[in-house]
């Protein structure tokens, strides 16, 4: 009987294994779990009108899908789908069809991979997009690989950040023709494209400019490099430097800028009721004065060019957070009962989803699996392993390339921002562990 069984299971056919993987987390996440930068997706999504707090196209793209499939379960079918179908080309392009599909499969279940890939996020529709356009152009071929293109084109226009991801596949995979340093600088200029394109399509869909990287990261720039400094600048040196900002502060600016300073969260600076610096728009669709915005801009760039050290700490200091433990597992009821019924949201989760959240927040709490440090550091020693897998060597490009991006505008701890890097490394774990095998094999 454990013969017949263990047969059957190695013999089961590869879009099986794909369909019972993409059914256990779709009973986990069904109908897509939502925080409020869902909502912030959703409202603009019905109303129409678009501003640019989170891409335009996430929310232009949602308001489509509601023509075909209501309320979040169409954007969880997307997102979890082009991710399965896009791991099953990238492990095939080296292994068999059925070895592809388990390996697939188990990264897909894998909890520190699943647990986003339920939420309904930017960053769970970039990363179906990301490894859809890897798997494509990994295995097709002709007028098959502009799916791949358009993929990763649509991964940028949902987060902006993927364009450093998308940097290492099109310099790697994309060929021309031309020898040489021509053939790199051919591939550059196809990624310059894409990304010029997708940019292009969020500036054309926006209705409302709120300048989010403005009220957000320059802010804390700004903040955390006058925090780093290890001398104190004087309140006229300060006014100088921030004039225009409209600082809340106007004495003992360094001292405040000092204690509302947090490396892994922004929000005190701008929406602390006792100690913020600025009052500055974050959601919604009237944005601050562009004459603030335009010295917000102007200072960031006076003091991080002044003091590029100081710069340089407090970006450590914030990418150390965000490669901190915590915040992978979100609960069932992110979002206020009366919104969701409001929007015609599901409010229920079933207890065997609750029961299986309870157990995920468990073993979030008591290992170091869902630690983002970990995969960093097992990327960065995997990049050793896989100077002679192409594949591997790629995917580790891809995720740590993200990374980078991560490193200049993350604005504190969110497990998010390393999700991508997190699903390559396991991807690049196992592909190196199969040309092992087979080179362990075949001596």
């Amino acid at each position: 009987m454990a013969r017949f069984l263990r047969r059957t299971i190695v013999e089961l056919p590869p879009w099986l294994i794909l369909a019972t993987a993409w059914l256990l987390v779709i009973v986990f996440a069904y109908p897509g779990q939502l925080t409020f930068d869902s909502l912030g997706y959703f409202v603009q999504a019905h109303a129409s009108e678009y501003s640019d707090v989170h891409p335009p196209a996430v929310a232009a793209f949602w308001h489509a899908l509601e023509y075909v499939v209501a309320g979040p379960f169409g954007m969880l079918l997307v997102q979890t789908t082009t991710f399965l179908v896009g791991l099953f080309f990238v492990f095939h392009a080296v292994l068999s069809r059925r070895a592809a599909a388990w390996a697939a499969a188990a990264v897909f279940v894998f909890p520190p991979v699943m647990a986003p890939m339920a939420m309904i996020w930017k960053d769970s529709l970039m990363a179906g997009c990301l490894m859809l356009g890897l798997g494509t152009l990994l295995l097709a071929e002709g007028r098959a690989r502009f799916v791949g293109i358009a993929c990763l084109i649509a991964a940028i226009a949902f987060r902006s950040m993927a364009t450093a991801a998308v940097a290492p596949i099109v310099i790697v995979l994309f060929d021309v023709g031309v020898p040489g340093w021509r053939r790199y600088a051919a591939a550059t200029a196809i990624w310059l494209g894409m990304t010029v394109a997708a940019w292009g399509v969020n500036r054309v869909l926006v209705d409302h400019e709120m300048s989010p990287w403005t009220t957000t990261v320059a802010v804390h720039d700004i903040a955390g490099t006058l925090a780093y400094l290890d001398r104190d600048l004087g309140d006229a040196e300060l006014r100088d430097m921030l004039a225009g900002t409209d600082m809340l502060v106007d004495t003992h600016i360094h001292d405040r800028m000092r204690a509302i300073y947090r490396p892994g969260e922004y929000l005190p600076i701008i929406a602390d009721p006792r100690l913020s610096i600025w009052t500055l728009p974050i959601v919604g669709f009237v944005p601050a004065p562009p004459a603030q915005l335009e010295a917000l801009r102007r200072s960031w760039w006076k003091v991080v060019s002044h003091h590029p050290i100081g710069y340089l700490e407090h970006r450590v200091s914030v990418f150390a957070e965000v490669l901190s433990n915590g915040g992978a597992i979100m609960g069932r009821t992110n979002i206020d009962k009366d919104a969701r019924l409001l929007l015609g949201l599901s409010v229920r989760s079933s207890d065997l989803q609750l029961a299986l959240v309870k157990k995920l927040l468990k073993l979030e709490r008591s290992t170091p699996l869902f630690s983002p440090f970990v995969y960093f550091v097992v990327a960065c020693i995997l990049l050793g392993f896989a100077v002679r897998d192409r594949v591997a060597r790629l995917v580790l490009a891809t995720g740590l390339g993200l990374e980078v991006a991560v490193f200049f505008n993350a604005t504190g701890r969110d497990y998010r921002y390393s999700h991508w890097m997190i699903c390559c490394t396991c991807v690049a774990l196992i592909l190196v562990i199969a040309r092992r095998a087979r080179i362990g094999a075949s001596a």
